[in-house]
C-alpha cells in the first residue's frame, strides 16, 4: 500500500536530497550542459565557514525563528482553547482572520502584508499621519516580516492543537470542576499536561518552517533593506539561481537541513526527558 505514495517520494524527494549532498562536494553552476562534474571535496564547505554572509544569514536566521516560535505556539494554544470552549468573547469575524491564512501561500501572505505596511497607504502611514517607510528600516523590515509569518503560522497550529483537544476526556475538566478549579487552574493542570506530545509536533513543525521561511521574504523584502532580512533559505536561493553557484547553494542547503535536525533531535530529547513531570 506504500507502493504508489513511494512512487511520489522518491522522485521529488529522496533523489534530490541525494543529489543535493552530492552537488555540494562538487562545483557546478547549475546552467552548464554537461553531466561531468568538477569535484572539489569539501572547498564549499571551508568557503562557507570564512563567508561574512553567510554567518550574517545565519544570525538572522536564528533571530527571525527566535521572533515568531514562541508567539505562534502561544497564540494557537489560546487560540484553540477560545475556539474549543466556544467562548462569545471570540467572534467569528476574529476567527476567520486568524484561520484564514490557512488556505493562503507564502506569497499571498506576502503581498498582503506589503499593502498593510506600505509606505503610502499602510498602517504605519495612517497611524503617523505621515509616510512611513518601514521597509527601509533594517529592524523594521525584519519585524514586519515576523509579523506576517506569525498571522500565516498562527492558524495551522490551531488546528494541530483542536485535534488534541478534542482527544482530552471531558471527564477530567468535570472532576476540575468538582474540586473547586476554576478556568485558569483548569487550563493549567489539564489542558497544557495533555497536550505536551500536541505541543511536541506543534514546536518542531513551526521551528521547521520558520528556518525555511522563504516566500515572505522573496515576496516582501528580496533580503534587504541591506541584506537585513537576508535569512539563510534566501542567501541559498541568490548563490544558487542568483549567483548561479549551484553547488555552493546546496552546501548552504546541507548547513540548513543539519540545523533543523539537531534542533529537531535536541526538542524531541529535552521534551521526552521532562515526561515524568506530567505522566
Amino acid at each position: 500500500m506504500l507502493v504508489p505514495a513511494l512512487f511520489f517520494y522518491i522522485p521529488f524527494f529522496v533523489i534530490p536530497i541525494v543529489l543535493g549532498l552530492a552537488l555540494s562536494f562538487a562545483d557546478w553552476s547549475g546552467i552548464s550542459g554537461s553531466l561531468s562534474l568538477g569535484w572539489n571535496g569539501i572547498e564549499n564547505y571551508v568557503e562557507l565557514a570564512n563567508d561574512r554572509k553567510f554567518w550574517s544569514s545565519l544570525r538572522i536566521t536564528f533571530k527571525f525563528v527566535a521572533m515568531t516560535v514562541a508567539p505562534i505556539l502561544i497564540f494557537s494554544l489560546l487560540l484553540s482553547n477560545a475556539i474549543h470552549s466556544s467562548l462569545s468573547l471570540l467572534s467569528e469575524t476574529v476567527k476567520i482572520a486568524i484561520l484564514t491564512p490557512i488556505a493562503m501561500s507564502a506569497v499571498s501572505i506576502g503581498i498582503l502584508a506589503t499593502f498593510f505596511f506600505s509606505p503610502t497607504i499602510g498602517i504605519p502611514t495612517l497611524i503617523s499621519d505621515r509616510p512611513v517607510d518601514i521597509f527601509a528600516d533594517p529592524n523594521g523590515a525584519l519585524v514586519t516580516i515576523a509579523i506576517a509569518h506569525i498571522w500565516g503560522g498562527v492558524g495551522f497550529s490551531t488546528f494541530i492543537y483542536l485535534a488534541g483537544l478534542q482527544a482530552i476526556p471531558e471527564v477530567l475538566y468535570e472532576a476540575a470542576k468538582i474540586d473547586g478549579a476554576n478556568v485558569f487552574p483548569r487550563f493549567w493542570k489539564v489542558t497544557v499536561p495533555l497536550l505536551r506530545e500536541t505541543t511536541i509536533i506543534n514546536l518542531i513543525l513551526i521551528v521547521i518552517i520558520a528556518f525555511r521561511s522563504f516566500g515572505l521574504i522573496y515576496t516582501m523584502t528580496r533580503g534587504g533593506p541591506y541584506r537585513a532580512t537576508e535569512v539563510l533559505s534566501f542567501f541559498m536561493y541568490k548563490q544558487a539561481f542568483v549567483s548561479f553557484r549551484m553547488s555552493y547553494g546546496s552546501a548552504v542547503a546541507v548547513i540548513l537541513f543539519l540545523i533543523i535536525l539537531a534542533l529537531t533531535l535536541f526538542q524531541l530529547r529535552a521534551t521526552r526527558s521532562g515526561s515524568s513531570k506530567f505522566y
